[in-house]
């Protein structure tokens, strides 16, 4: 059975592609979150088919080159693999992307980064978080938990992905643990926002419709659980009354009792599931709540200086 994570990518590798800056900005997301240098050559290696078809047809795309697809095993699972360049063109692609930088000592190394004229638009910004999201994110199933990750061991892109949410609105948590360094979000709207922003437009309503009903459901049980506590308070109030005014009935009579207490405990004894307020209701003359809880309180002070003296 597909994961929720799998089912959000699917849908965002439904998108359709297009010769334009969107699209590179998105492989640069790919490149910066997933790609790793063997043999002078670019790769991705992902688990998801789906994700793997999409990095492939991105990268036919941009780089003007077939490429290869093809599955490998790694730590026990089947992963597939795309080739993104080759030692002929790894440079150019790198370059391409300002990923090569040159050190004091004049030595050229790579470093994974996203400079502001790559995603000057809105929509760039968007892809770039696409395709960074299609290859470390993560995403819990609304019903069980709110939470969306990505990571990278980057420090430099961490830092560049964190000023590009601001420029988008977004506002996730950061942290940073044995050289992993963790973007993620646990409130249902910051996802919500943020699946919007990468295209994930189906996922993002029914995230919400989800959220929305949840938000329902824990509505109309913590109803029930108050009502059912206030019933409860009700019921032990109501059978300490009645018990004092048992008492009170055995020994010295009701009709001992002034006209106000006299009342309120035959009616407490009529009707001894209802509130306060109802009982209130009940009244020759209404009195207020208080003025009932009053009464009530002396029929059972009554009782219990009835008790001592026995």
């Amino acid at each position: 059975m597909k994961s929720y994570t799998s089912t959000i990518k699917a849908e965002l590798c439904k998108l359709p592609l297009k010769d334009n800056c969107c699209a590179a900005a998105e492989l640069l997301g790919v490149i910066c979150y997933g790609s790793y240098l063997k043999n002078n050559c670019l790769n991705i290696r992902v688990e998801n088919i789906s994700v793997a078809k999409r990095v492939f047809s991105l990268s036919r795309l941009i780089t003007r080159r077939t490429g290869s697809l093809y599955k490998t095993e790694f730590n026990g699972k089947v992963m597939h693999t795309v080739q993104i360049a080759d030692e002929d063109n790894l440079s150019d692609l790198l370059d391409r992307y300002s990923l090569i930088k040159c050190s004091r000592n004049l030595k050229n190394y790579v470093l994974f980064s996203v400079e502001e004229k790559f995603i000057e638009k809105q929509c760039c910004k968007q892809a770039f978080l696409r395709g960074a999201f299609l290859i470390s994110g993560s995403i819990i199933n609304p019903d069980k938990q709110y939470h969306l990750e990505m990571s990278t061991n980057h420090r430099r892109l961490y830092k560049d992905t964190e000023n590009l949410m601001k420029e988008l609105y977004l506002k996730p948590k950061f942290l940073s643990r044995n050289n992993r360094f963790l973007m993620y979000f646990k409130d249902s709207e910051g996802i919500s926002d943020f699946l919007g922003n990468i295209g994930a437009t189906k996922s993002m309503l029914e995230y919400q419709n989800t959220r929305i009903w949840k938000d329902l459901t824990n509505n109309m049980n913590r109803a029930i659980n108050c009502d059912t506590a206030n019933k409860n308070r009700t019921r032990k109030a109501s059978e300490i009354h009645i018990e004092a005014i048992e008492k009170i009935a055995r020994t010295i009579g009701l009709d001992t009792l002034e006209s106000g207490l006299k009342e309120i405990a035959y009616l407490r004894i009529e009707f001894p599931d209802i509130s306060l307020s109802e009982l209130s209701n009940e009244m020759t003359e209404p009195i207020s709540r208080s003025g009932i809880n009053h009464r009530l309180k002396k029929l059972v002070e009554i009782a219990e200086s009835i008790k001592e003296k026995e």
